[in-house]
C-alpha cells in the first residue's frame, strides 16, 4: 500500500514540476522589460457635427467610485465615445483641446455599460471646464481612481444644443484607448503536461489495483 502510495506522489510531484518549469521558461523567454520604454500617452482626434448621434447630456463636476454619480439632464447634445482602460489602478488622466468649431465641449466618463438611450445610468466622473479655456479635462491631482483592465468609456459631447467642433483628446498615464484585451490563454504545452500527468496517474492507479 506504502509503495502505490508512493509511486503516486512522485507522478504528482513530477507533473507540478514540468508544469512550473515550462511556465518558468516561457516567462524568461518573452521577458524584455529591461528594453522596453512605455508609452506615456494615447492621443486621438474626432469631429462632432450634424451626423454625430445625440444622447441627453448629463451635467455636473463630480465623481462617484461606485459608477453611481447623479446628474443632471442638459438635453439633447451631439456627442462621440470612445472606450478605453488602464492596466493599472490610477487617476483619471485626461486632457482635451479644441481645433476648430465651439471651443466649449464636455467630458463624461462612464462605466460598462454606456447606454445613450439610459445616459445617467453608469456615470463616474464628469468635467466641463478643467482644461484650457472652456474645454474639458480630468487632473491626475482630483484623484478620480479607476480600477485597471477595467472597460470604461469617455463621452465628449457639445455643451450648447446644435453645436459642432473638431478636437483631440490625450491620455496620459497609463490608459489607452480600446477595449479591454482579453485574459493569456494557458499555452498547449502546459495543458499536454498536465493531461499526460493525469494519464499516468490513473494508469498506475488501475494497475496497482489490479
Amino acid at each position: 500500500m506504502m509503495k502505490k502510495f508512493y509511486v503516486l506522489i512522485m507522478l504528482t510531484f513530477s507533473v507540478a514540476l514540468s508544469v512550473n518549469s515550462s511556465n518558468s521558461e516561457e516567462v524568461k523567454s518573452i521577458d524584455k522589460s529591461e528594453y522596453f520604454v512605455q508609452i506615456r500617452a494615447d492621443i486621438t482626434s474626432g469631429v462632432i457635427d450634424a451626423s454625430s448621434p445625440e444622447f441627453d447630456r448629463r451635467w455636473t463636476n463630480a465623481y462617484d467610485a461606485n459608477c453611481s454619480l447623479s446628474t443632471f439632464s442638459a438635453g439633447n447634445r451631439y456627442y462621440q465615445v470612445y472606450p478605453f482602460y488602464s492596466v493599472s489602478d490610477e487617476p483619471l488622466d485626461i486632457s482635451s483641446t479644441t481645433t476648430g468649431g465651439t471651443g466649449d465641449m464636455h467630458f463624461t466618463v462612464y462605466c460598462d455599460p454606456f447606454d445613450a438611450t439610459n445616459s445617467d445610468l453608469n456615470i463616474t466622473a464628469i468635467n466641463d471646464d478643467g482644461g484650457p479655456g472652456s474645454m474639458p479635462a480630468f487632473d491626475p491631482a482630483n484623484s478620480y481612481n479607476v480600477s485597471a483592465n477595467t472597460q470604461y468609456y469617455l463621452v465628449i459631447s457639445t455643451w450648447g444644443a446644435g453645436a459642432t467642433g473638431t478636437y483631440d483628446i490625450s491620455l496620459g498615464g497609463n490608459f489607452v484607448f480600446g477595449t479591454v484585451p482579453p485574459p493569456a490563454a494557458v499555452p498547449l504545452s502546459n495543458w499536454a503536461f498536465v493531461l499526460f500527468g493525469l494519464f499516468a496517474i490513473t494508469f498506475v492507479f488501475i494497475k496497482f489495483r489490479r
